[in-house]
């Protein structure tokens, strides 16, 4: 169709382009149509070769024909310019000298309006399709051009090469490749983009964004003024910044990865893969990160990190400002896995430095510029401001805390703390640890070798420590101030293996000697010098200033003070004193040997007026004492008291208290007092006195006593009371059971409420009483009260002096009497009554007796007194009674066998004889005398024969 009308927006899109003759509505131009009504083509010099769907608008408007089987030439594409050529399907061409040569490529654009873009053979140079299509005259100036499946070309020069590249700028270049005539065979550039005047964007998937950006890298992206991508997966973000190693990430203005930056160091050349960099001038190597201004990261062999301007790293993680991980000593030649973090902080090898200025195994300037390798610091870690490690795996933490050189394995926490040795340890506020395995916790503690010193001001240990001592005595050897422990604000360990735990625990122990000791509490151990002593608690083993400098070394001996302030103000060698106040304040210079046992036990103790017989020299020792404020102002040595209050303000030596309140301010010497107010006040020597209250409240001075039970009284010199409240009050007595009692010199009584008041008396039973001089009362109730007279049996009564009662229920009134018997009632003087009921009566005196007609004289006439062994119709045989002496002046019982024998003679008779014949006559019988007998035969036995 010719001569077709223009609509008003087909008219503006001509002027658009430059057609001056085109005229809407009644204007024409030479537009025509293929065999398609929907192709429109305009123009002069327009070439469509059967385009279908088409528009060609323009001057020398090229839509070649294309041999598709199936298809007649190129469909739906839109080429509007001078010298433009739409040359693939769906594609659209706007400009001058512009050409799009694949299915849906854009170009938009043209050559340079001077002409004089120089394509330097590189992208396509496009011929001039003008009159003759086919001239083979190519200019040396770029097209616009859009070659690729879906390329975008936009902008004077701009030129997208590849499938799916996209160019926005003048001269923008996405994709590569080579030209064949008309042809272009792209060998790179898919999906690639190039945004910005001169970028380009030459390999797959690469990015060029900024002015004269270059990716060239598979897959690399560029970003920035004159940004440079040459490797592959780099990516270059920052003006002039270059990343041209594999896998590089550099950011910042003029960042780099070179192989220039590595052999600085000394190192072998890397190729930079993998490397990042962000900063103006930062430099990475190979596999390193590199961001800050003038960052650098040197070493490929390890991770390598530089963070912050004028970080540099050799081999580990730098992080901050002029932060440093150099080249140290390690053999490999690498700082490998070495960390440093903070403003200026530098690290040799292997080390870890966190905080500005802290350093491993480099000093430094003040400046904080390293200044030169140590002799260590692998593996050490310091962190904190200007903190330093110096030997190999040791830590300091802490504001200028230090690690000295030749300190391995060595920690220091805490502001200005050092540790200067192996293994030491030095925690807090300028501590220090200055020995080999030593441990300083706190604030301005100094150490020795295997020291603890824990708290603010602790010390364990002096290096300066020498034994002064007068011009008299030895110096004491050096013992190694080594192995000491001080935890606690201001706690001293000042000599050898001393544990000091506590505020101001063993302050003040300026000399050698303080070995072995244990200080553990507030002030405990403080100004003491004493050897393998302990003090635990507040105040423990305090003592005053000065108070033990004229003791002499040899008189020095260990000491234990446990609770609070045991043992404080007092000086002691040799003492253990446990429980609160136990062995404080004793006033005597030197206390020795002394155990005290419970709270107040042994305070205020002093020796027994100023003398010490076993520590001659001393003040009070040997003294045990066990028990809340036992012993407590008790003057004397040797003692032991075990019980509360027991031996309080007693006065003696060698006593033994036990029990409450026993031997309370008592006087004694080598005294047992056992039980509850035992000896409470006594005065007694070489005493045994055990029970509750035994002896309590006397006064009385004794010696040698014996009491056992309670409330007994033993207060006779060398006296002896056992049983409750048992009495012997004179000298030599003795009361053993419940209330006995013993008042008589060397009395005895025995049982329950017997009483013994004379002197050598003894009443042994319940109840007896002997109370009269040399008297024996044995049984139960029996009182003799006669003296030298005795009872034995229950209940007698025996009041006659020189008597005695055996038996039960007797009377005896008479003096140098005996009763042998019970129930018996004997008032007969010198008498004595034998068997149960036997009555007695005054003697008679029997001097002579007349038997017919003859008066005989008796011995013995004169009785003093009488023996009954019955009583009348009660009487008894005397049996069993030996043979006594028959003479006139014989006193002897004759038995019955005596008898006998008289009566066997008696028996016999009398044998009288006649002239003829005999016969016999007893006693008693008669005979008779007959005369004028005729013959013998009428005589008989009766007669006598003449």
């Amino acid at each position: 169709m010719n001569n077709m009308k223009i609509t008003p927006i087909a008219l503006m899109l001509i002027n658009a382009i430059g057609l001056s003759s085109v005229h809407a509505d009644t204007s024409v131009v030479n537009c025509n149509t293929t065999d398609h009504d929907s192709d429109l083509f305009c123009g002069n010099n327009i070439n469509t070769n059967g385009a279908v769907n088409s528009v060609a608008i323009g001057n020398s408007v090229l839509i070649p024909k294309i041999s598709v089987p199936g298809k007649t030439g190129i469909e739906q594409a839109v080429a509007i310019g001078s010298n433009v050529q739409a040359t693939g399907d769906n594609s659209l061409v706007i400009g001058n000298e512009a050409i799009t040569g694949k299915s849906g490529s854009i170009a938009i654009g043209g050559d340079d309006a001077a002409g004089t873009y120089n394509a330097n053979g590189k992208g396509y140079i496009l011929r001039a399709f003008g009159s003759n299509f086919f001239d083979n005259n190519i200019t040396d100036y770029r097209a616009n051009a859009a070659i690729g499946n879906g390329a975008v070309s936009l902008g004077s020069n701009s030129q997208a090469l590849a499938d799916g590249a996209v160019s926005i700028g003048a001269a923008a270049t996405a994709g590569a490749g080579t030209q064949r005539g008309n042809e272009w065979d792209s060998s790179s550039g898919k999906q690639s983009i190039a945004l910005g005047a001169e970028s380009s964007a030459l390999n797959d998937n690469t990015i060029a964004l900024g002015y004269r950006t270059t990716s060239t890298g598979n897959s690399s992206t560029a970003i920035g003024n004159s940004t440079v991508a040459t490797a592959n997966n780099a990516l270059a973000l920052g003006s002039h910044s270059h990343a041209d190693a594999d896998g590089a990430v550099i950011i910042g203005s003029d960042a780099k990865n070179t192989r220039d930056t590595l052999t600085a160091v000394g190192l072998p050349a890397d190729n930079g893969v993998n490397a990042i960099g962000i900063g103006s001038s930062v430099r990475s190597a190979a596999n390193g990160i590199a961001i800050g201004r003038g960052a650098e990261a040197k070493i490929s062999e390890a991770t390598t990190i530089a963070i912050g301007n004028g970080a540099v790293s050799a081999g580990g993680i730098a992080l901050g400002q002029d932060s440093a991980v150099v080249k140290g000593n390690n053999p490999s030649g690498t700082a490998s896995a070495s960390v440093s973090i903070g403003r200026q902080t530098t690290v040799a090898d292997y080390g870890v430095a966190l905080g500005s200025r802290a350093s491993v195994g480099m000093t430094l300037t003040a400046d904080g510029i390293p200044e030169r390798l140590t002799s260590g610091g692998l593996y050490g870690t310091a962190v904190g401001i200007n903190s330093g490690v110096y030997s190999n795996s040791a830590l300091a933490v802490g504001h200028n805390a230090k690690v000295s050189e030749n300190a391995d394995a060595a920690l220091a926490v805490g502001y200005n703390s050092l540790s200067s040795a192996q293994n030491a340890i030095a925690i807090g506020n300028t501590t220090k640890a200055s020995a080999e395995n030593a441990i300083s916790i706190g604030s301005e503690n100094s150490l020795t070798t295997g020291s603890v010193a824990i708290g603010v001001g602790a010390r364990a240990g002096r290096e300066d420590i020498l034994s002064l001592k007068s011009s008299d005595q030895p110096e004491r050897t050096w013992i190694g101030k080594q192995n000491n422990i001080a935890l606690g604000a201001g706690a001293v360990a000042d000599g050898g293996r001393v544990i000091s735990i506590g505020e101001n625990a063993g302050s003040g122990t300026p000399d050698n000697w303080n070995i072995h000791n244990v200080n553990i509490g507030t002030n405990a151990g403080s100004q003491a010098k004493r050897d393998y002593s302990v003090a635990l608690g507040y105040e423990a083993g305090m003592v005053p200033v000065g108070s033990q400098d004229g003791t002499e070394d040899s008189q020095r001996s260990p000491s234990i003070n446990i609770g609070k302030q045991a043992g404080k103000n007092t000086v002691s060698y040799g003492n253990i004193s446990v429980g609160d106040n136990a062995g404080t304040d004793i006033a005597d210079s030197r206390s020795v040997s002394n155990t005290m046992i419970g709270n107040g036990a042994g305070a205020g103790l002093a020796s027994n007026d100023g003398k010490n017989a076993i520590f001659p020299g001393f003040g009070p020792g040997g003294n045990t004492l066990i028990g809340t404020d036992s012993g407590r102002q008790l003057s004397g040595d040797s003692n032991v008291a075990l019980g509360s209050i027991a031996g309080d303000r007693a006065t003696g030596d060698n006593n033994i208290y036990v029990g409450h309140l026993a031997g309370q301010q008592s006087t004694s010497d080598r005294s047992v007092i056992i039980g509850s107010q035992a000896g409470l006040g006594t005065n007694n020597d070489r005493g045994v006195l055990i029970g509750n209250f035994a002896n309590g409240g006397v006064t009385t001075a004794t010696r040698n006593v014996v009491g056992l039970g309670s409330s007994v009284k033993a207060t006779g010199f060398e006296s002896i009371a056992v049983g409750f409240n048992a009495n012997s009050s004179a000298n030599n007595a003795t009361s053993i059971g419940r209330f006995a009692s013993a008042s008589g010199i060397s009395a005895v009584a025995l049982s329950t409420g017997a009483q013994a008041n004379g002197e050598n008396s003894v009443a042994i039973g319940n109840g007896t009483k002997a109370t009269a001089t040399n008297t024996i009362s044995i049984g139960t109730g029996n009182t003799v009260s006669g003296d030298n007279s005795g009872a034995i049996g229950d209940p007698s009564t025996v009041s006659g002096m020189n008597s005695y009662s055996l038996g039960n229920n007797n009377t005896v009134s008479a003096n140098n009497a005996f009763v042998l018997g019970n129930s018996v009632n004997n008032a007969v003087d010198s008498s004595v009554v034998l068997g149960d009921g036997s009555t007695v009566m005054a003697a008679v005196a029997t001097p002579e007796y007349t038997v017919n007609g003859t008066t005989h004289k008796f011995a013995g006439s004169l009785p003093v007194s009488t023996v009954s062994i019955g009583d009348s119709g009660k009487e008894r045989t005397l049996t069993n009674v030996a043979a006594g002496r028959v003479s006139a002046a014989s006193t002897d019982a004759i038995n019955g066998s005596q008898l006998f024998a008289v009566a066997s003679e008696v028996e016999k008779g009398n044998q009288f004889a006649g002239n003829t014949g005999a016969f016999n006559r007893r006693l008693g019988e008669i005979t008779t005398i007959s005369g004028g007998l005729v013959a013998d035969a009428t005589a008989s036995n009766k007669n006598i024969r003449t």
